[in-house]
This record gives structure tokens, C-alpha cells and sequence, in this order.
């Protein structure tokens, strides 16, 4: 059991503040998204970030984007709410599918409730960092940690509020604000809450565009042509998206066509800035072209700088006697930009649906030790439909094991009413999760989370009941239910004394939950009989309560 970390087992590291970097230049095959504040500091879209919610009710999460204004995006927990299960608000960055995030900086203020130990009172303000293996580290403050807030209000881009990578690379980045506890959180009139200023984040995008069959009446033209004769030029991108498609004749200037997507300029403020499908037509006047052959080639770049050269393309130009050639230098025009949606993917479920509601039916499951429960949950579309047929990713993490590890289960799918249901026959707790991605391959728009955990049975006894004056007490016992959690866990040894249950020593359990411990009786002068019990506190990242074992009596002779 880890006694440093949250019920998550996704640690939570404190920053402090730390100095400026500047930033450097983006290399090829990578690009910058900016959202609040840009390159220069001047205002900018946040819509880079996609707000999400865990076991929030209406009104739970605020959210406040004044970023426009010279403000922030303000995340926080409501004041004055008393929440029953582990609520949290996030705002997430996802980069586009075969992408990862390289790096980022960020310029952010984190506030919990003064840290306290109190055990009813578990709030965290945090950057979370998705590795592309699932683990989870949080960077920020915890109400049971080490700092309440980090960072100032003003000014915004202060080298207090600056915050970068600690890993790469990153599937994804959650600025986020929530309650701990599994028995949920009050929230008083001291704010838990997340200021982003600025972000910078960088993703590497390490595919370069696709070039299709060239098309047009250049392209199929079987000999020589005259007069104005048309190419297009199909490219796609699945990552930052096509930016710009060149052309040019024989080796000379190019004409270079930019893409005319709002959003696909620098500084970026989307995630995915550019467009994954773009073709481009060009018509190229041949009449102020030599008779004779000719070549056409061209490249298609994308947001990130990729680099895909295309042709050459050899063709030959014959006039007829009546056309005179006309001089350079508009040879090549373009006709228009020809920008296509990308072509439809196959959906996840009937009806099909982009967003989609899921839940499981309970935020927490319970089981008695050795046996199974099953969970209940439904997918429904953001109106409130059914979704069938859709297959759901799962996984679940150990809760209560240092370094636990994501397991990845076999997929759900559900029925006719959006149904899905899932038999868990494992000792322990364990904090189970299920993901909607709208297309096969496309990144999950709806997740949700339940905790299982077995109830746990705490047994002791003392191998002798009677023991002579100078003797030696025994005690043995098991945690079951515990699974994987038992290994190391602290046991209190208590022992009545003047009518009050105290400490009087401490053992571990083993990996199967047993453990043993000695105390060695001393001047007992007349018949005594002693009480004791085994206790296991919840301490944080135990994720059960505190639960007590029976009297164990024994005699010693005086």
C-alpha cells in the first residue's frame, strides 16, 4: 500500500514556481498550439481544450473563459457544495490521431483549501500528464500535500505561473480540479480552483501528407495539349492537417497555394489547425509555353512542416498554327481551392454519434471477498437515445499499489438500449473505466469511472489464551479481501487500557493478508485479563475505511 499517494495511485507532485523559458522555434515535423494568450501575449481561442466531468452534477463544475478579455480559463469546484462521490472537472488537450504531445509550457494559478489533515477534506488543482501507456502523474496542489496555492493572480505571465513537461512523450494533457475522497468532499467558502494564462504546447506529428492520382486534363491528356489545361492535386493529412500545395513548370518558380481553413494560420489555437483532406486545382495557360516537352512537380506541406514532394509529371505541348505564343509570366493560375471535408468514417454504434453520454449506473460497486459483482452502465447520444451495437474500450488500475499498472480488458458492447454490464470476480479495489471513441482509431469523447472494491474481513487470534506471568502473547490474523492493497499494509495492535482501546504496537501484513506479533508480558504480579484487537486505519491511498477486529482475550497468570 502506498501511503503517499491519492486513492488515483496517480501521484501528485507539487510544483513550485518555476523561471521562464523562452521558446524555442518549432523543428520540422512538429507545430505549436497556442490558447489564451499567443506568442506575443495578445489574446487567443482556447478551443485547443474540451471541457469534461466526473460524477459532476449540474452546477458541480464552473467554468469561466475570459481569456478574450486579457482573462483566464478559469476551472473550479462550486463553493458551498457538499459532494458524495469523487467529483472533477477537467479541461483536456488531445492531440490529432498518430500525434503526441512533445513538450508544453504553461503559464497557470492552482488554489486548494489551506492543506489539512483533516479526513473528510481531500481537494487537488493540477496539471495531469496522460503518458501514451496510460499512467497518469498530476502536478499542482493537494489539500493533504504540501501547498495550497502556486502561482499569482496577476501578472498573468509571471515566471511564478510558468510550468513545463516533466515527460514525453504525452497522449494528452488534463488541467483539472476534484475531490478526492471516495466518500466525496465539502467544499466551503475557500476555493478549489485552476487559472490558465497561457499555453504553448508543441506536438510532434511524424508522418508527412499523402499525395493521391494527379487529376485534371493535364493529367489525362494521351498527347501533346494547347491552350489552358487544368491539374488538381489530392492530398491528405491525418495530423496538423495540409497546409499549402505547390506547383511549378520545368524546375521554375513555384505557385504556392495556401490553404484558406480559418484556424490553419500561425500563431495555431486548434489542436488539429489544418484540414486532413485538401485539393488543389491549377490551370496552367500552355500558349505561353515553348512547343516541345515539359515537366510539372510540385509539393504538399503540412502544419507541422512535413514535407511530400510530387510528380514530376512529363507532358508536351503542341499549338495549333493559328495560336501565337504569348509571353511569360502568367503561366500558372489557380482555378480554386478545392478543400473536402474528410470522407465519412465508420461509426461506433446505432445511431451513429460524435459525443455521446456514459454511464455506469453506480459510482461505486462492493462485493464480499472471493466473490464477483457485476457492473451496469449505458451509452446514449448527447439527446438521450440509445446507442447500440457500439463497442466500449475497458480498463481498470489497482487502487492501494504502488506503481499500479492500467490493465486493458476485453471490450464491451452494448444492446439494444444502450446497456452494457461487466463481471468483476477480483479481491482488492480497483478503479475501472470505459471509453466511447466515435470511430474505430479516433480518440475517446466519453469516458466514465466506477470503483470496485471487495469488503474486507479482519480476523485475529492468539495462539495460547492463558499464559504465565512472564509469558508471551502471540497474535496472528488476516486482512481478506484486500488482494494486491494487503502487501505491507500497517496493522495497529491496540490493547485496553483504563477502560480505552490504545496503540500498543504495530505489524504488516503479508502479500496474502496474514501477519504475526509477539509481546512479551512483564511484572504481572497478580491474574490479569488482558484485550486486545488488530485495527487498519484509512490512511490516504488506502481505499477503504478504517475497519476493526474482533477482542482477542487472554489470561496471564500472576
Amino acid at each position: 500500500m502506498n501511503l503517499n499517494h491519492s486513492w488515483r495511485a496517480a501521484a501528485v507532485l507539487i510544483v513550485l514556481g518555476m523561471a521562464a523559458l523562452c521558446a524555442s522555434p518549432a523543428l520540422a515535423g512538429t507545430y505549436t498550439v497556442w490558447s489564451c494568450r499567443g506568442p506575443d501575449g495578445a489574446p487567443i481561442g482556447t478551443a485547443a481544450w474540451v471541457p469534461g466531468s466526473s460524477f459532476a452534477a449540474p452546477g458541480d463544475v464552473d467554468v469561466d473563459d475570459s481569456c478574450a478579455g486579457g482573462g483566464s480559463l478559469r476551472l473550479g469546484l462550486a463553493t458551498g457544495h457538499s459532494f458524495l462521490v469523487p467529483v472533477q472537472g477537467t479541461e483536456t488537450f488531445t492531440p490529432p490521431p498518430g500525434t503526441t504531445i512533445a513538450g508544453y509550457d504553461v503559464w497557470r494559478r492552482a488554489q486548494v483549501p489551506y492543506p489539512t489533515m483533516d479526513p473528510n477534506v481531500d481537494f487537488v488543482s493540477a496539471i495531469a500528464e496522460h503518458w501514451p501507456d496510460s499512467d497518469v502523474l498530476e502536478y499542482g496542489c493537494q489539500t493533504n500535500g504540501f501547498c495550497s496555492t502556486v502561482g499569482v493572480p496577476s501578472p498573468p505571465l509571471d515566471a511564478a505561473n510558468h510550468a513545463s513537461a516533466h515527460a514525453a512523450p504525452l497522449a494528452s494533457l488534463d488541467l483539472l480540479v476534484g475531490c478526492l475522497l471516495l466518500s466525496g468532499c465539502h467544499q466551503g467558502a475557500l476555493a478549489t480552483q485552476f487559472d490558465l494564462f497561457r499555453s504553448q504546447i508543441v506536438v510532434d506529428d511524424p508522418d508527412a501528407p499523402q499525395v493521391g492520382a494527379l487529376g485534371g486534363s493535364l493529367a489525362s491528356a494521351t498527347g501533346p495539349v494547347s491552350g489552358s489545361a487544368t491539374l488538381v492535386v489530392p492530398a491528405t493529412d491525418r495530423g496538423a492537417g495540409v497546409s499549402s500545395v505547390s506547383l511549378a513548370i520545368d524546375g521554375g518558380a513555384p505557385l504556392v497555394s495556401d490553404s484558406d481553413v480559418a484556424g490553419c494560420r500561425e500563431p495555431y489555437a486548434l489542436a488539429q489547425p489544418c484540414p486532413t483532406v485538401s485539393d488543389r486545382a491549377f490551370s496552367i495557360d500552355t500558349t505561353r509555353l515553348a512547343d516541345g516537352p515539359h515537366s510539372v512537380a510540385g509539393t504538399v506541406v503540412d502544419a507541422a512542416g512535413n514535407v511530400t514532394p510530387w510528380g514530376p509529371l512529363q507532358f508536351s505541348v503542341q499549338q495549333p498554327a493559328s495560336i501565337v505564343i504569348q509571353d511569360p509570366p502568367q503561366v500558372i493560375s489557380e482555378i480554386v481551392q478545392v478543400t473536402q471535408p474528410p470522407a465519412p468514417l465508420p461509426g461506433n454504434g446505432t445511431p451513429a454519434s460524435e459525443t455521446a453520454q456514459l454511464r455506469w449506473a453506480k459510482p461505486r460497486y462492493e462485493h464480499a471477498a472471493g466473490a464477483a459483482t457485476t457492473l451496469t452502465g449505458t451509452l446514449r447520444t448527447p439527446q438521450g437515445a440509445p446507442i447500440a451495437g457500439a463497442s466500449l474500450q475497458v480498463r481498470s488500475q489497482e487502487l492501494g499499489v504502488d506503481a499500479a499498472k492500467t490493465r486493458t480488458l476485453a471490450p464491451l458492447t452494448t444492446d439494444a438500449r444502450g446497456g452494457f454490464r461487466l463481471r468483476v470476480k477480483r479481491d482488492g479495489a480497483q478503479r475501472v473505466s470505459v471509453a466511447f471513441a466515435p470511430h474505430p482509431g479516433a480518440q475517446a469523447t466519453a469516458t466514465a469511472t466506477a470503483v470496485v472494491r471487495a469488503k474486507l474481513k479482519l480476523t485475529s487470534k492468539a495462539k495460547r489464551r492463558r499464559l504465565p506471568a512472564d509469558g508471551t502473547l502471540h497474535m496472528t490474523g488476516k486482512l481478506k479481501g484486500a488482494g494486491a492493497s494487503a502487501a505491507r499494509t500497517p496493522v495497529v495492535i491496540e490493547a485496553v487500557v483504563r477502560g480505552t482501546f490504545r496503540p500498543v504496537g504495530t505489524a504488516r501484513l503479508k502479500a496474502d493478508g496474514s501477519f504475526s506479533w509477539r509481546y512479551a508480558f512483564h511484572n504481572v504480579t497478580v491474574p490479569t485479563l488482558f484485550s486486545f484487537r488488530a485495527v487498519v486505519e484509512a490512511l490516504p491511498g488506502w481505499p477503504w475505511p478504517t475497519i476493526d477486529g474482533a477482542r482477542v482475550k487472554v489470561r496471564v497468570a500472576g
